[in-house]
């Protein structure tokens, strides 16, 4: 957190824990700041700056969840729902997402993935891991 985002983390700890960061090394030991940094809350900005898909809150989240469920409901009872083939695209946006909501598990296997994601076949993950520490270069 500290280097994707001091400014969060600078503000979280004065709104949830009513603590100045600059008194770091003073009355505020390293140890103390890593654990109270560790646990902040769900809604801290510090989470938001690591992942930009916790930029809503969870409240917020559940709306548009409300809300997309809700007009898709809507949408299957309209003509152009009751179609043959037709598909449902008017999902609201979220951030971190590139993508809509995937509704199959068919296209649940195929999104795309996130930038700098790597996935490995399953044996080679297994390998990796039984391998000695600095054997996996």
């Amino acid at each position: 957190m500290l280097v994707h985002g001091p400014d969060a983390l600078r503000a979280d700890f004065q709104r949830f824990y009513g603590l100045d960061l600059d008194e770091l090394g003073g009355t505020l030991r390293v140890g103390r700041v890593a654990d109270l940094a560790a646990n902040l809350p769900p809604d801290a900005m510090g989470w938001r700056r690591l992942d930009p898909r916790l930029e809503w809150p969870a409240w917020m989240q559940l709306l548009a969840n409300m809300s997309d469920r809700l007009d898709f409901i809507a949408w299957t009872k309209s003509e152009a729902g009751a179609k043959r083939g037709a598909r449902w695209d008017n999902a609201i946006h979220r951030p971190g997402f590139d993508h809509a909501p995937t509704t199959t598990r068919q296209q649940a296997s195929h999104r795309p993935r996130e930038a700098g994601v790597v996935a490995l076949p399953i044996p080679d993950l297994l390998a990796r891991l039984s391998a000695p520490r600095g054997a996996t270069e």
